[in-house]
């Protein structure tokens, strides 16, 4: 029997009679014989093909629907990692505020005479404050440590493995974790405190109405004030402006201070009673990581130029429009949809793996910091950026940056293609940070296979990763590997070269420009020039002859290769007169 497909993937044309197959749990199949021939619409081909597509898919998934206990099943194995470090989190939390609580509760036994007014409520409710405490205090000792984004960088890709234990890819999802614990823990144990105090000022006792107003109250006033406005922000970070957010969360830091002079009191300050330090929980975490960001702007910022950038913007109904086509619409009218894709300049010293990000600031736009992921491949000489464009220029960096690249007026046609033009608008770029999409590139097992799924501007990570495996199946060709071996020699030049440059940045030109002053006057031309070797020669001076001979390096290896080039080309022109003779 001759079949061959219809209009619909579950319609199949025979020489036999026209029937129907069915069975359990599978789609229908139409068979229909040639001497009916049936013509449809092509609006009625595709409305059914739109409707078996549907109906196969909904068979689809009713037959292979998983329930909720195998999605949390396959929920908790895909973020084992993870899991695991709430696991050990929860039960160190616990095991101090059970060892603080217990302390508490041993000094409340002899502190509390039998029979005095709210035996237990002093008996107990002081234990849970203090282990409380002690617990808050731990979980402000790891947050700084989540932040260290230059240190997670440096271990996710080094040959220690460790990403392979630590769930260094979900340090952004560990930091909001420890926020929303730290927070629980104030507002329970606040609302305890209220209670507690507020019932034995009622009943009489004036010392407890007096701690009300007490020095070390006010401070806890301004701990709590914080941490709410703080937590706030954080749970409606989709909601309100970036640049909002990234301020307002910087008042951790001050929450940190007054944290530290919440027990340095009166009553510690006058030896009425030895409290228990807050700064010995965190001031190491919170000292690692200010040396973390000293090293992030010191070893990696770099300053560059916007050299093209294509700017997209869809129409008001782009995602009910089947055409690309008609999707570009004129640029200056309002839309729903709007993205750039910016192209600048790679560093020489800026290195990175598929799925990690940098934070960019356009200085003619504003002094804020926004991070994006890289969709370029490592290996490429321009890095690519794609910005989607959220809410009005008045309102949103992207909106006032869309404005800046994209002057008013300059696009008055419609276009089928986006709008690419050149510009040489001043960037910086801090990074690469963050964990690679695929583990550690180096490694001596890499991927061969891979799942990608990503929405939106989520595909960017995914577009490097591509863009990197495209380039090394490339590379398997000889010629291509031949240009490989030149090019990173190139680069490796090119690299100490940069880095001798950035090598000392910020004291160097201070102590050139004073060396320079200072210097004896040139030689007469009888006089022994000083030898490179020569002890009492400026370290200056030989940094000055080493990147000379890195620059003499690279133009030599420049002419090494026009002229293997050339050599080539007249190989190439050999072979080609030989064959023309031959004909």
């Amino acid at each position: 029997m001759q079949a061959t497909m219809a209009e619909g993937p579950a319609s199949i044309k025979s020489d036999e009679d026209s029937c129907i197959l069915e069975k359990r749990g599978r789609p229908s199949i139409s068979i229909q014989t040639k001497d009916e021939p049936t013509y449809n619409p092509p609006h009625d081909n595709e409305r059914l093909r739109r409707q078996e597509t549907k109906m196969l898919f909904h068979r689809a998934t009713q037959h292979i629907k998983p329930g909720p206990f195998y999605r949390w099943i396959v929920y908790l194995y895909g973020e084992r990692k993870l899991w695991v470090f709430f696991l050990l989190h929860t039960v160190a939390t616990l095991v101090i505020w059970t060892h603080f609580a217990m302390i508490k509760f041993d000094e409340q036994k002899n502190g509390v005479p039998d029979g005095a007014p709210f035996y237990w409520w002093k008996r107990l409710v002081p234990p849970v404050e203090f282990g409380s405490m002690h617990a808050i205090l731990f979980q402000m000792s790891l947050i700084p440590l989540t932040m260290c984004r230059y240190s997670i960088a440096a271990l996710s890709g080094s040959s220690l493995g460790l990403d392979r234990f630590v769930p260094l890819n979900r340090m952004l999802r560990i930091h909001i974790h420890l926020g929303y614990v730290m927070v629980s823990i104030v507002f329970g144990a606040t609302v305890l405190f209220f209670t507690f105090f507020g019932l034995l000022c009622s009943n009489g006792d004036q010392a407890f109405c007096d701690k009300f107003t007490s020095e070390i109250m006010c401070t806890g006033y301004a701990i709590l004030g914080c941490l709410l406005i703080v937590g706030g922000t954080s749970y409606f970070r989709n909601s309100i402006p970036y640049e909002v957010f990234y301020i307002v969360h910087h008042l951790v830091f001050a929450l940190y201070l007054i944290t530290i002079a919440h027990t340095i009191d009166n009553v510690q300050r006058n030896n009425e009673r030895n409290r228990s330090q807050t700064f010995q929980w965190f001031s190491t975490t919170i000292l690692y990581y200010v040396c973390d960001r000293v090293a992030m702007h010191l070893n990696h910022k770099y300053k560059t130029r916007i050299s093209t950038f294509s700017a997209i913007r869809a129409g008001a109904n782009g995602s009910n429009v089947g055409s690309a086509r008609k999707a570009f619409q004129v640029v200056g009218q309002p839309s729903s949809s709007r993205m750039l894709i910016l192209k600048l300049p790679r560093p020489q010293l800026l290195h990175f793996q598929p799925g990690q990000y940098v934070f960019l600031k356009v200085p003619s736009v504003d002094q804020h910091w926004h991070p994006f992921s890289i969709a370029s491949a490592p290996s490429a000489e321009e890095l690519e950026f794609y910005v989607e464009v959220i809410g009005p220029a008045d309102k949103t960096w992207t909106g006032k940056l869309w404005e800046t690249l994209v002057a008013s007026g300059r696009f008055e046609t419609a276009v089928d293609q986006p709008v690419k033009q050149k510009t040489d608008i001043p960037i910086e770029i801090m990074g690469p940070y963050g964990t690679c999409l695929a583990g550690n590139m180096n490694n001596k097992h890499p991927w061969s296979h891979g799942l990608f799924i990503g929405a939106g501007t989520g595909i960017v990570p995914v577009l490097s990763m591509l863009q990197q495996h495209v380039r090394q199946v490339i590379r398997l060709s000889p010629k291509m590997h031949l240009q490989n071996l030149h090019q990173m020699r190139h680069h490796r030049l090119s690299y100490e070269l940069a880095a001798e440059e950035k090598k000392g940045s910020m004291a160097s030109k201070a102590v050139r420009s004073c060396w320079k002053k200072n210097q004896a006057p040139p030689h007469s031309e009888g006089s022994k020039e000083t030898s490179f070797h020569d002890e009492n020669l400026s370290p200056l001076t030989k940094d000055d002859k080493l990147r000379h001979s890195i620059q003499q390096n690279l133009v030599q290896q420049d002419d090494d290769d026009s002229s293997t080039s050339a050599v080539d080309g007249q190989r190439d022109n050999g072979r080609a007169d030989r064959s023309r003779k031959r004909s």
